[in-house]
């Protein structure tokens, strides 16, 4: 067993080794010279400077996109045959248009508070939510549909915030605690 030690490590030297060179195609660019590029488009698509690494084999790759304020944004790449072709696998989603439909919410509720949903671009899964801060110390949690629906729930101060985010064992350990106060055997 000892002597296949070796074998994960040649493996992964063997990838790296690709990952700085032409695709085995030897039609695709060095992966610095698509980073670059990535770099370019991310920054020409969405408005915003990002320092991008590739690692290419096999006429496919990753990369990942670095933003000013430290998000990372995964990046798929694949030979198209003529040129490289990327995507960001989770959706891509801007904070700022978030922000501003929370705050005509808000301000049709009459309720005067400002809302800050943290980084300006962000990764999301699908059914992910983003939790936006409320000034008042609320939160409103906003989901964005791929078709790019969004829907927004306001937890307008700090406790329903708190419950909103608690999952079933946090509710089943409250409950046991509760039940246990009065007595009486906890819920299994």
């Amino acid at each position: 067993m000892r002597k296949h030690a070796y074998l994960p490590t040649l493996v992964w030297i063997t990838l790296l080794g690709c990952g700085d060179g032409d695709t085995p195609t030897t039609r695709g660019p060095r992966s610095s010279t698509l980073a670059h590029a990535i770099a370019q488009d991310f920054a020409t698509r969405h408005q915003a400077q990002a320092s991008v690494a590739c690692f290419l084999a096999f006429g496919a790759g990753v990369c990942a996109a670095e933003l000013t304020d430290g998000t990372t944004i995964p990046i798929a790449v694949h030979d198209a045959g003529s040129a490289w072709e990327w995507h960001i696998e989770p959706m891509l989603v801007d904070a700022a248009p978030i922000e501003a439909h929370v705050r005509a919410m808000l301000a049709d509720l009459g309720i005067a508070q400002d809302v800050a949903c943290g980084a300006r671009l962000r990764a999301l899964a699908d059914g992910e939510r983003i939790a936006c801060k409320l000034s008042g110390g609320g939160t409103a949690f906003a989901t964005v549909a791929p078709g790019g629906k969004l829907s927004v729930e306001l937890a307008l101060d700090a406790d329903t915030a708190t419950a909103r985010t608690m999952t079933r064992d946090d509710l089943t350990q409250m409950s046991n605690a509760l039940q246990h106060a009065d007595g009486d055997a906890g819920v299994e």
